[in-house]
């Protein structure tokens, strides 16, 4: 059976990364908003920076799927896996920039939400992302993610999201401790410092 391609989701990819874009690119980094204007000219260059990468690169697997020589090179190979490694590593990154706590482009100094595109399309370009991966581990290797982890006796649903929740825990508590603790021992807020190096660990 020949497995199913995966150009509508590449396509979907493409329109989310070039709307990230297009919001990052418009962001005015002097705004009042803005907690430190040098940390956010500084963030707003390595996501533009990234998402254009992540654009140049989502378009020419794009035209890998319409030209059939690139085709037979690149999709379904080993090429097309670390395009999606490097692409997913990217996402990542993109959504710590766009949604981080404090300086996070996308979010004010209270850390509410106040450039709605960039926040929610970085999010859906790093969910795509995982889907497309999804997709190229099934076929490239014969394993279905979706259908193990329905299966019911499986465990494999509880390890992923153990695995999901402990690197969203340890990343949100890197940020806060970079953000609030790394400042001298005298003046660290106890116990939330403790606590987040444990959250760390």
């Amino acid at each position: 059976m020949k497995p199913p391609s995966r150009f509508k989701l590449w396509t979907f990819y493409a329109a989310f990364t070039l709307i990230l874009t297009i919001a990052i690119g418009q962001v005015e980094t002097d705004a009042e908003e803005n907690v430190d204007d040098a940390s956010a000219k500084t963030d707003k260059g390595w996501g533009l920076a990234l998402s254009i990468i992540s654009l140049i690169t989502i378009i020419f697997t794009l035209g890998s799927h319409l030209n059939q020589s690139l085709r037979s090179i690149i999709i379904d190979q080993k090429p097309e896996g670390g395009i999606i490694l490097l692409l997913t590593i990217f996402s990542t990154i993109l959504v710590a920039i766009v949604s981080g706590p404090d300086r996070g482009l996308a979010v004010d100094k209270d850390g509410a939400v106040f450039i709605g595109n960039m926040y929610y399309f970085a999010w859906a370009g790093f969910i795509n992302s995982i889907i497309i991966a999804s997709s190229f581990i099934e076929s490239a290797y014969g394993f279905n993610v979706r259908q193990t982890m329905r299966a019911r006796s499986s465990s494999f649903t509880y390890w992923s999201a153990l695995l999901v929740s402990s690197m969203i825990v340890m990343a949100t508590s890197s940020d806060i401790y970079n953000r609030n603790c790394d400042v001298p021992v005298e003046d660290k807020a106890q116990p939330f410092c403790s606590r987040t190096v444990l959250s760390i660990t």
